[in-house]
């Protein structure tokens, strides 16, 4: 969801009220059910997320990302060695 308002042109002034809506639900109320109900366990938002709402979601240094040109642009799957790789 992050990543369509990011990159998919979801900026429509109609759909800032769902935007607004999940931000709070992902983002505020979801982690903090969490933290209270099972602090053992991690809570992320999204995938792909930065953890930061809408902010570099597909971002191959903050978060988890997302190589999408394997399965919909149709590249081999040697393509996810040209992915980013921390060394």
């Amino acid at each position: 969801m992050e990543e369509g308002w990011e990159f998919w042109n979801w900026e429509r002034p109609e759909y800032r009220v769902l935007r607004d809506a999940y931000e709070k639900f992902f983002f505020h109320t979801l982690p903090a059910w969490v933290a209270e109900l099972d602090p053992d366990h991690p809570y992320w938002p999204s995938s792909p997320s930065s953890n930061t709402p809408f902010k570099e979601t597909n971002s191959q240094v903050l978060g988890d990302m997302h190589y999408w040109d394997v399965w919909h642009g149709r590249k081999p799957f040697t393509a996810y060695r040209d992915v980013y790789r921390v060394s």
